[in-house]
């Protein structure tokens, strides 16, 4: 009777594993909510922005949610974005669908929480009003020790065999989100040179994209305005470094303008390097990454000063003596200085251990015109 006993015991336990495994205790999302901000309601977005999803779950003791799938083999950690050409969306104005790899998934198993983001691709259908998405969440199952998958969900339309889950957690999220077409490239701003500004042979350049550019469309156009080049146009085309929405700044061989290929991809035009005294219009132009009409920036009449122009002596004159204390002085300045010095230095006469002695003069002697 004792070992009946016993095997009874085991046919119960076992009985009571079986059902235990068999129990589904996958993580579903009971809420998703999206925004265009990461901290506010933005219900407007576009090819290229940020979306934030935020969502709750609920789960059972005995699995864990550890990320969002698609698909349980090739969708794994990616979640699909679905294109509409009505707002809100509706069943029959589905246009298509992308997989998309969400970034910063983060769950949180003890208050039900989740949380990701990811930026919305290029390619939508030109009419798209309006998307939503859809993803399951998946975890580890302790008994058995192998991922577990639950429901997939959309955040606002049944799509084939998900549910939908109908609730935006918050006011600052909702269920679906309306798309604005990118039809236009922002401008961007040239800042360095200035109009009117006057650069040598390291020519310094600084411009801001207010977003990201197609491969290969950043340009500086040099166009002649004045001097050798008058009339003539060079393009450079820069290298990839400066292709993303930032504010980019460096410094360009006026004298051999493709020279650096850290910075410059190709060249072609009419010229390859900068003409000394000569003005140019300076240009930044690019498209931005969905790949709309090109936007650009200019400045006007920046001269190329590659010299430094002789000045004109007239007093002391060569030859010339003064019995003074003081030295009358009498010079000419082609162009703007830095900085101006007289320099005497003694060829004659009593020995002089300090000489050469060098003055520099007052600011107001730096201004192009004759100084007295």
């Amino acid at each position: 009777m004792r070992r009946l006993f016993i095997i009874s015991s085991l046919v119960v336990l076992m009985a009571g594993l079986i059902n235990f495994a068999l129990a589904d205790t996958s993580p579903r999302a009971t809420a998703i909510g999206l925004s265009g901000s990461a901290s506010a309601l933005d219900s407007t977005i576009g090819a290229g922005d940020a979306v934030y999803v935020v969502g709750e779950f609920t789960h059972d003791a005995d699995t864990t949610a550890d990320g969002v799938y698609y698909n349980t083999t090739s969708g794994l950690d990616q979640i699909r974005i679905f294109y509409y050409s009505a707002s809100p969306p509706t069943s029959g104005s589905y246009l298509s669908s992308a997989a998309i790899t969400p970034s910063n998934v983060t769950t949180n198993n003890s208050a039900n929480t989740f949380s990701f983001n990811f930026s919305v691709p290029g390619g939508a259908p030109g009419n798209t009003q309006s998307i939503q998405i859809m993803f399951g969440l998946y975890g580890l199952e302790f008994v058995g020790f192998e991922n577990a998958f639950g429901d997939r969900r959309t955040s606002y339309l049944t799509v084939g065999t998900a549910t939908a889950t109908n609730d935006a957690v918050d006011a600052n999220h909702k269920e679906y989100l309306v798309f604005e077409s990118d039809t236009q490239t922002e401008a961007p701003t040239l800042t360095t040179p200035a109009a009117s500004a006057r650069d040598n042979q390291n020519f310094n350049i600084s411009f801001t994209l207010p977003e990201a550019a197609s491969s290969g469309t950043v340009q500086l156009v040099f166009t002649g305005t004045g001097g050798t080049h008058s009339g003539q146009s060079t393009t450079l085309t820069l290298t990839s470094t400066y292709e993303t929405a930032s504010t980019h700044s460096f410094v360009l061989a006026g004298n051999d303008l493709d020279s650096q290929t850290a910075i410059v991809a190709s060249l072609a035009g009419d010229f390859g390097a900068l003409a000394d005294s000569s003005t140019y219009t300076v240009k930044i132009q690019y498209q931005d990454a969905a790949g709309n009409p090109q936007a650009s920036d200019e400045n006007t009449n920046v001269l190329y000063d590659n010299d430094t122009y002789p000045p004109t002596f007239v007093t002391p004159a060569a030859g010339g003596y003064s019995s003074n204390t003081t030295v009358a002085v009498d010079y000419t300045l082609p162009e703007a200085a830095s900085y101006v010095q007289l320099v005497f230095t003694r060829t004659g006469g009593t020995a002089d251990n300090a000489s050469p002695h060098t003055l520099t003069l007052y600011a107001g002697g730096e201004s192009a015109g004759q100084h007295q």
